[in-house]
């Protein structure tokens, strides 16, 4: 690929992003970039997550030339790079990220969401933001933010500008429009920046072996949910101003992996002298997503749900114990019951004597009365 084909690209993407949608839909959720939070590979989206609270965190493991990091240094081959991104009230982004585990330099990075399709907008009006990256970072940036001195790798000390880069901050301007369905879409995004898009010290062609774009960048995502939406397929490519990449990233549920080919327009392995640009890299990136209030919600239901298992297994031994409790009452109850019928039975037997005797008296008494009655006097012998 070369310069007529990236210039081709993103008038294709200019076109695409004019044409009106035939459907207004959710947009599907895009994922981290290599570098910068959400986006395409490189570039940045207008989308920002209309959850609230919610943040990606991610790491990337990417394609670095030998020597790369400062003239006649260590020999390496790979870079690892981290950042987190979180998304708030559906209007705004902000982050971090550590450009090279190596280089321990920190820039942050933000969005702001000025145009949400669909919000009572025309069909066809895309969602538009404006960003920066790279705040707070060394002003001397390149785009692949992997130190402070690049140009150096390919022509020594004697580099115009010694090789320093003006890449930070960058300022853009970005608009993305999605039209399709509510498990399938296709995203186009154009936009324009500063800095890291655009600024090269002079180096012209030597930056870039085909030369940039003069700050303009552009990408096209395919997306498609499968698995009754707990999967999530995304096919894009894109130009950074720099480049043509090219990736494919699949999120299940909220885990994030991604294989992502950058500078495809370039040759297909290391230049000579192991200089850092202008030539194809293999990337891979892994991330995470979720909500913050989620999270929190869900720590505090497995804190009750753990108290009321302590409570639960509580009531258990309460209710064991009371159970021993009322085995032992009844046991008692059925001795004392034993004990109270052989008492009973003892004085039920001295109570039937005596009756037997006083019925036998009063049958002696009556049988007396009835001879006085008949006789009327006293018997002899009284």
């Amino acid at each position: 690929m070369n310069r007529l084909l990236r210039n081709s690209m993103v008038a294709t993407v200019a076109c695409a992003a004019a044409l009106p949608a035939q459907e207004t839909v959710g947009t599907l959720p895009y994922s981290a970039t290599l570098t910068y939070g959400t986006g395409l590979i490189n570039i940045p989206t207008a989308w920002v997550s209309p959850v609230n609270g919610e943040v990606w965190v991610s790491g990337s493991s990417r394609s670095i030339a030998n020597n790369s990091f400062k003239y006649g240094s260590l020999r390496r081959t790979r870079d690892l790079t981290a950042n987190i991104d979180a998304h708030f009230l559906g209007r705004f982004s902000v982050g971090g990220s550590i450009y090279s585990l190596r280089n321990e330099q920190i820039g942050l990075f933000g969005q702001a969401l000025l145009v949400r399709a669909g919000e009572d907008s025309p069909l066809w009006l895309p969602s538009v933001a404006v960003g920066a990256r790279a705040i707070g970072a060394s002003a001397r940036q390149d785009r692949l933010v992997t130190g402070t001195t690049r140009i150096r790798d390919a022509l020594g000390a004697g580099a115009p500008g010694d090789g320093r880069i003006s890449g930070a901050p960058t300022f853009y301007g970005v608009a993305t429009k999605d039209i399709g369905t509510a498990t399938t879409t296709l995203g186009v995004t154009v936009g324009y920046g500063t800095g890291l898009f655009r600024n090269d010290a002079g180096m012209d062609t030597l930056y870039n072996a085909h030369g940039g774009t003069s700050g303009v960048f552009g990408g096209v995502r395919f997306a498609k949910l499968f698995a009754n939406g707990n999967a999530q397929l995304s096919v894009m490519v894109e130009s950074d101003a720099w480049d043509v990449n090219a990736g494919v990233v699949a999120v299940i549920r909220h885990w994030q992996v991604g294989v992502l080919a950058t500078e495809l327009d370039e040759p297909g392995q290391a230049a000579a002298g192991g200089r850092l640009a202008g030539w194809t890299k293999y990337n891979v990136v892994l991330g995470y997503n979720g909500s913050i209030p989620a999270m929190l919600r869900g720590t505090r239901q497995r804190a009750e749900l753990m108290e009321l298992d302590l409570e639960a297994e509580a009531l258990r031994r309460e209710v064991a114990q009371r159970e021993r409790r009322r085995v032992a009452l009844e046991q008692e109850i059925a001795r004392a019951q034993r004990q109270a019928d052989a008492t009973s039975s003892s004085l039920q037997g001295a109570l039937q004597k005596r009756l037997e005797a006083e019925r036998e008296a009063i049958k002696k008494a009556s049988d007396r009365l009835d001879t006085v009655q008949k006789t009327g006097k006293p018997p002899e012998g009284r």
